[in-house]
């Protein structure tokens, strides 16, 4: 008898089940077809019309003509596919009337894209070694690939006829942590490759000189591995036993980056003032003469755990923007300044981002054109290493710290001035937006998957 109730049970359980089974895969299905049904009609609509191709990895552009007047000049993007496997990558460029050029696209990634300073051409290179350079046309016209030698931090000269790079296949020293070997330079159609320097070292930093006569470059000495040095040379090269000049005798450690000032006659320098320190390196800004005179000031900017730290001269050569971190209350605060040339004066724009390790969380800044405003972002609400989570601020002031003026609060990154100053042009989730320098009229001017990244404006 027992038996006899235990199977019954068993069995009711079991029809329960399936009857509660059955339920839910009729809710199911009542509510799943519509979804599919709506689906399978938006993908037949995109299908047919033609302008959902972004699904498929293909970038679209603008859905139609943007207002009057929102881009003064061209903007160059490298544009990354959806997926991997949906399509290839692309250096686009959009013109004034809103038009979309692709100029080059490939499976392999791009990185480094530049213009040159007539406007007339762009070059950019493969992220992944070997490394290759190439320069493409602003019409997309005439790739041409660069020859090997030049791989490594390639940049135009002023009068847009050559490039200047270093060889990572001449000379390697993990102890330096060096990949450059010698300076060449190379016409922009990939003639007349020419080896300015006479023996092969850790050469970095290398820059043209406003007028285009001179170069300036950093080098890590195999006999002082922890003690850069910086040097110019003439633009021609070395001839053998000519020696470049030095620009400075102070110990300079590491050098991350050497910018020229527009006029010529100074050289600011970014580098490390030693070894690491409790898991943190103390950076230093140096402004020296460039006929090796000798220095002229020098500013501590920044202790960092990485070689963080940036900072632009303005187009005027007056005064110089840089990132500066300090500490309040055990917490690490990177605030934006400006500094004049002689390192005597520093304004603080007040405001100040919590200081997080790793690409793309600390403030980026961009001065007008007429060196009178200085945009840079922002982000007073990033707590706790949580740097997705609170959105980026695009604000602006004036070069003496009046006008703060916050301009957008859309998590945007990387403000970028029009030549002409009237617009700022700017990264939001992904995609290009351009505003007014006032911040009104934020216009979205890409539409595409993936990601859009390394815009700029042509120069002309």
């Amino acid at each position: 008898m027992a038996d006899s109730t235990w199977t019954r049970y068993r069995h009711q359980m079991g029809e329960t089940f399936l009857l509660s089974f059955g339920v839910l895969l009729e809710i199911a299905r009542l509510v799943c077809t519509p979804i599919l049904i709506i689906i399978g009609l938006f993908c037949v609509s995109c299908w047919l019309s033609g302008e959902c191709a972004f699904l498929w990895g293909e970038y679209v552009g603008p859905p139609g003509s943007l207002p009057s007047g929102t881009l003064p000049t061209k903007i160059s993007f490298w544009h990354s596919p959806l997926f991997a496997s949906s399509g290839n990558y692309r250096i686009c460029v959009i013109d004034t009337d809103s038009s979309v050029t692709t100029l080059w696209e490939n499976s392999d990634p791009y990185f480094y894209l530049t213009w040159s300073p007539d406007g007339s051409k762009i070059m950019f290179k493969t992220i992944l070694e070997p490394w290759k350079g190439c320069v493409v046309n602003s019409d997309g016209s005439q790739v041409v690939q660069l020859p090997a030698r030049i791989d490594w931090l390639p940049e135009w000269s002023p009068d847009s006829r050559k490039l200047l790079g270093v060889s990572s296949q001449t000379y390697y020293r993990r102890d330096l942590d060096c990949v450059g070997g010698d300076i060449y330079a190379v016409n922009s159609d990939g003639t007349g490759l020419v080896k300015l320097t006479t023996r092969s070292a850790c050469y970095d930093d290398v820059r043209w000189s406003s007028d285009g006569k001179r170069i300036a470059f950093s080098v890590s000495e195999a006999n002082r591995p922890h003690d850069d040095a910086t040097y110019v040379m003439p633009a021609s090269g070395l001839p053998v036993g000519a020696q470049a000049i030095r620009l400075t005798n102070r110990p300079l450690h590491k050098v991350i980056d050497l910018q020229w000032s527009p006029d010529g006659s100074r050289i600011a320098i970014l580098h490390t003032l030693g070894q690491k320190e409790h898991q943190w390196f103390r950076v230093g800004l140096l402004v020296v003469r460039s006929d090796g005179g000798g220095d002229i000031c020098a500013k501590p900017v920044v202790s960092s755990h990485a070689y963080e730290g940036r900072f632009a001269w303005s187009p005027n050569g007056d005064h110089i923007a840089f990132a500066y971190e300090h500490h309040d209350a055990g917490q690490a605060l990177v605030s934006v300044c400006i500094m004049d040339a002689s390192c005597t004066e520093v304004i603080s724009s007040g405001l100040s981002s919590v200081a997080v390790i790793g690409f793309g969380t600390w403030p980026d800044f961009a001065w007008s054109p007429d060196s009178n405003k200085l945009a840079f972002t922002n982000n007073p609400d990033l707590e706790h290493g949580s740097r997705y989570e609170a959105p980026w601020e695009i604000w602006v002031m004036n070069r003496d710290g009046s006008g703060l003026t916050r301009l957008s609060a859309g998590d945007d990154r990387w403000p970028a001035w029009s030549p002409n100053g009237a617009k700022i042009a700017f990264i939001r989730r992904r995609e290009v937006y351009v505003m007014n320098a006032d911040g009104s009229q934020q216009t979205r001017v890409t539409f595409g998957p993936g990601s859009v990244s390394d815009f700029s404006w042509a120069p002309r």
